[in-house]
């Protein structure tokens, strides 16, 4: 993997696990995160895709783990933090 899309992916995979592991602000704030029959969106790039990730460990999966709450990667194959 790039170097520079290594450490963006790092960045934005610390930043999101900070906030879910309680280090940033709380996700249980987040208004909709209790209602139903309802997911979480990832948008992005081929990192949010899961680039460079081992089979199962994209970020979206891991926040669908950690949160236990459904989570749709939207991430876009062949796209660049750029796009």
């Amino acid at each position: 993997m790039h170097e520079l899309n290594r450490r963006r992916f790092l960045g934005s995979a610390a930043a999101g696990l900070a906030v879910c592991c309680g280090c940033g602000p709380s996700y249980r704030n987040v208004a909709n995160l209790d209602t139903p029959n309802t997911g979480i969106v990832c948008l992005g790039d081929s990192l949010t895709r899961g680039y460079g990730a081992t089979q199962g460990n994209s970020y979206p999966e891991q926040l669908a783990r950690l949160l236990g709450a459904p989570v749709i990667n939207a991430g876009i194959d062949g796209n660049t933090s750029g796009q």
